[in-house]
């Protein structure tokens, strides 16, 4: 059996980055509720604790940032295979291991398609650590897609070319309010058929998922089927939180973003002004050098 107990609202301080404001109690319905899904993962005595890929797309060339849960003097080894859906290996890359924190260098090659909306070619990234004895430890699976999206003259570029985002807005927490939508909106293959499929068959590209992130594996359907994500934090109705809870729990929030290739406007915050949006700045400024380059939505 396993028992998770969230805390009452109330004795969630204001300070930390959990606490909903008072507008979005009403609005959004999250405070009392676990709405993604619990996954175990076993390990050895080390684990694997964030994968971040930096992709330099013009010179096709990788760097994959891994941090783990490991004494100051682990030793070992990793590999790193881009895998794609039939189980070929298309290249690898592989990295001694000391301490808790490495990178790993790869080559992108032309075997590896760009992932976009019309073309969501999609791959997996396996990242295997071995102990000095050569004991497999840790290993994770992640989604994979080469993609580079960006801004220039307020304009955006997909992979090098200009690119309009068409679509629409899902407040799927809303959705939880009531009992139908509670039903449906765990509903992996209604998701994909009503509203996936829905958008992409009148010329969608684009999803925004609006006050929260939802259920990760809506962000793996994105994923597969084409959709660009505006990724936005849970709640935008001005938040007091302290720098140090939001350097915790932004970083927990980019982290997930970066397993998704659709993911790409992120939405840190909204209807946020004074010394609370000061406080945000100071924890993105500290938090975006350790990420590749985002976008950024700055309000609604």
């Amino acid at each position: 059996i396993l028992e998770i107990a969230l805390a009452s609202l109330k004795d969630v301080p204001q300070t930390d980055a959990s606490y909903i404001p008072e507008p979005d109690q009403w609005r959004s319905n999250v405070s009392s509720c676990l709405w993604d899904d619990v996954v175990l993962h076993l390990h050895g005595p080390v684990s694997i604790n964030r994968i971040i890929p930096f992709v330099d797309h013009a010179s096709q060339k990788a760097n994959v940032k891994v941090d783990l849960l490991a004494s100051d003097d682990f030793k070992g080894k990793s590999t790193l295979d881009i895998i794609d859906d039939h189980g070929k290996v298309l290249t690898t890359g592989t990295q001694a291991v000391s301490g808790s924190h490495f990178g790993i260098d790869f080559n992108i090659p032309h075997t590896i398609k760009s992932w976009s909306p019309e073309s969501p070619i999609l791959y997996r990234l396996k990242l295997s650590v071995y102990d000095r004895k050569g004991r497999l430890t840790d290993q994770r699976i992640m989604p994979f897609g080469l993609k580079n999206f960006n801004v220039r003259n307020k304009e955006f570029f997909l992979n090098g070319k200009p690119f309009i985002l068409k679509g629409t807005t899902v407040a799927w927490h809303r959705w939880m309010r009531t009992e139908e939508g509670r039903e449906l909106g765990y509903d992996t293959g209604w998701f994909a058929q009503n509203i996936i499929q829905r958008i992409k068959s009148l010329g969608g590209n684009y999803l925004r998922f609006h006050l929260g992130v939802p259920p990760e594996r809506f962000l793996d359907l994105c994923d597969r089927y084409g959709l660009m994500v505006q990724y936005e934090w849970s709640f935008f109705h001005g938040m007091p939180a302290s720098k140090e809870s939001l350097l915790e729990q932004y970083r927990n929030w980019l982290d997930l973003a970066m397993r998704h290739p659709s993911v790409s406007l992120i939405h840190p915050y909204n209807e946020t002004g004074g010394d609370e949006l000061k406080a945000f700045w100071a924890t993105l400024d500290d938090l975006l050098v350790k990420y590749p380059p985002l976008v950024l939505a700055d309000r609604d």
